[in-house]
């Protein structure tokens, strides 16, 4: 199941992590209030409509751009980085032992 949430607290949640696919979120203009709106949205279950946003599910990706560092959030943490950007998903490459 490819499918993902968009709405209140459960952004990017799905009912398996091992379905072979990454979140892609992109916030076209994030100033404090354009990410306080799109929060607002969210709360609301209204994400997916906001235009300033967009997501998508990919098994690659590559973010080019004219910059040559962007700061990149990942898994709510804020770090530089080097463009171009390559993200990959590989299926199984991470055991997981459970009692």
């Amino acid at each position: 199941n490819n499918e993902y949430t968009m709405q209140g607290f459960n952004i990017g949640e799905r009912a398996c992590i091992d379905g072979g696919s990454l979140s892609l979120y992109v916030a076209q203009r994030p100033t404090r209030l354009g990410l306080v709106r799109l929060a607002f949205h969210a709360l609301l279950g209204s994400l997916a409509q906001a235009r300033d946003f967009s997501a998508e599910l990919a098994k690659e990706l590559q973010v080019e751009t004219h910059h040559k560092r962007l700061r990149v959030a990942t898994d709510g943490e804020v770090t530089v980085m080097t463009t171009p950007l390559h993200y990959r998903i590989r299926p199984a490459a991470l055991p997981v032992l459970v009692p």
